[in-house]
């Protein structure tokens, strides 16, 4: 019921477009957040907890895995929707003064960033506290998921932080959904198109909104994040295979200013992607693929009149180019010969 409360607070935020604020002041509650756990690990300790403060043979503890009922790819997925914000800039595109400037600028930076804060505070836990505590099950590290709360010295801090950033994630997923199904529309991509792009953006929210609930009722915190796992390393897939797609088209719109790849680091990208999502999860990861195919098909039945064309479409015509030109170094034979032009 919270969730549901709490989504469609989310989404009159965006609606009222007060979301800039918004995220500010959540961006205050987790810095705070940060530097008093921070400031935790140097003066909180709790032996029942399993809280030890700096010490050497609990880091020494810690620094190998130790894995029980589950495995790297398993913790991986979990994991993974920590870095998901990355696309958040993309997703903003047209609110940016430069985009081809601030988007590979500001995309390195959040990843550098944010990389490092997670390592820090990773790190910095490993050392102050215990795995497990004997003689006090649902304590430590591995059974104790707010361990970090008891280690800052007000623990509503952590608190706040916490539903912050869970909060700027929303929100910022709930944007991005928004303007992705408001670009797919305008393309007459999607189901009643029209009538979703009417309402002055009402029925686009609502759309979203009813997607959000249905994705809040599967309750289970762990299967919400692999699934978000893997939605979005296919859309990293995708987004890698376009690269290699455009690249290796040579088409003359494709001329970004970011130069640091090429057609292989993109297909690279995207098989890593692919291998990633059937490691942690081949059940998941093939209910996906399949989505992705069902949709694909029904795309291209649809056949739409896109004005930026097809990266598809500049690989074939490039191909025909480079055999009409390879015609020109052989010799011409009765038995093989077709009228030809260059």
């Amino acid at each position: 019921l919270y969730g549901f409360m709490l989504t469609i607070v989310c989404m009159f935020v965006v609606r009222l477009g007060i979301l800039w604020r918004t995220q500010m002041v959540m961006l205050l509650f987790i810095f705070v957040a940060v530097v008093a756990f921070i400031v935790g690990t140097f003066i909180t300790t709790n032996p029942e907890r399993g809280i030890t403060g700096y010490d050497a043979s609990t880091a020494t503890e810690n620094v190998l895995p130790d894995y029980v009922n589950a495995d790297f790819f398993s913790v991986f997925g979990v994991y993974f929707p920590a870095a998901v914000g990355l696309m958040s800039g993309a997703n903003r595109s047209g609110e940016l003064k430069n985009p081809s400037h601030s988007l590979p600028t500001g995309t390195i930076w959040a990843i550098g960033v944010s990389t490092s804060i997670y390592a820090l505070l990773i790190t910095m836990l490993g050392c102050v506290a215990l795995r497990t505590v004997e003689g006090h099950p649902g304590k430590g590290l591995r059974e104790d998921d707010f361990i970090m709360v008891y280690i800052t010295p007000v623990p509503a801090l952590m608190y706040a932080g916490i539903f912050a950033a869970t909060l700027s994630s929303a929100l910022g997923a709930f944007v991005g959904s928004q303007r992705i199904f408001t670009a797919l529309a305008k393309d007459d991509l999607l189901p009643f198109s029209a009538f979703l792009l009417r309402g002055a953006g009402w029925r686009m929210h609502l759309l979203v909104l009813l997607l959000a609930c249905a994705g809040v009722s599967i309750e289970n915190l762990n299967d919400i994040a692999k699934l978000n796992t893997m939605f979005y390393l296919l859309i990293y897939a995708l987004l890698n295979y376009s690269v290699s797609a455009l690249e290796s088209s040579k088409s003359p719109g494709w001329r970004p200013t970011f130069k640091f790849y090429s057609w292989w680091s993109g297909l690279l990208g995207a098989l890593v992607c692919v291998a990633i999502m059937f490691v942690i999860d081949w059940l998941f990861a093939l209910v996906a693929g399949i989505m992705m195919v069902i949709l694909y098909k029904i795309l291209g039945k649809s056949k739409p009149n896109l004005v930026h064309g097809q990266a598809d479409v500049a690989t074939k015509e490039l191909r025909a180019i480079r055999y009409l030109f390879s015609l020109r170094h052989l010799t011409d034979a009765a038995t093989t010969y077709r009228p030809h032009f260059l």
